[in-house]
């Protein structure tokens, strides 16, 4: 430690891992196993105001959500659909092909099995209808220069 004092015991993150460990050896050989560990503890996990904002956030609201919504006391039982269609729809507004087909998957779903895009190919064949990959980045339609 920069005090010149040692350390005995290496202190671990909340997912229980050491913040000494080389970036290579948390992707390879940790990663998996604490993604496991967390994919088990959230099987149970329920709608909360924290897991919401933080969803919210990582769709990179602004202040224009902010005006859409008014002032709202968050309740995520209730609210969290609605707020997260509004973000989902404020982040593909910028192409109206784009923002047509979110809203279409959003508002209108199909009456058919909804499964994960990695899904398998008989997964798909169990009724999910086909859709075009989403466009979660900036790198989709409304990132790309309009052909001619």
């Amino acid at each position: 430690m920069r005090d010149g004092s040692l350390r005995t015991s290496s202190p671990t993150t909340k997912t229980g891992t050491s913040p000494d460990v080389s970036v290579d050896r948390w992707r390879t050989c940790v990663r998996p196993t604490v993604l496991t560990d967390l994919a088990e503890g959230t099987k149970s996990l329920p709608w909360t105001n924290e897991l919401l904002v933080a969803l919210l956030e990582e769709l990179h609201i602004t202040e224009e959500f902010d005006r859409l919504i008014g002032h709202l006391r968050l309740d995520a039982d209730r609210d969290a659909p609605r707020l997260l269609a509004l973000a989902l729809f404020l982040r593909h507004s910028w192409d109206p092909t784009d923002l047509d087909e979110v809203v279409d998957r959003v508002l209108f779903p199909a009456d058919e099995i909804t499964v994960l895009p990695h899904a398998t190919t008989t997964d798909r064949a169990r009724g999910h209808r086909d859709r075009p990959e989403a466009r979660t980045s900036p790198s989709g339609t409304r990132a790309r220069k309009e052909q001619p």
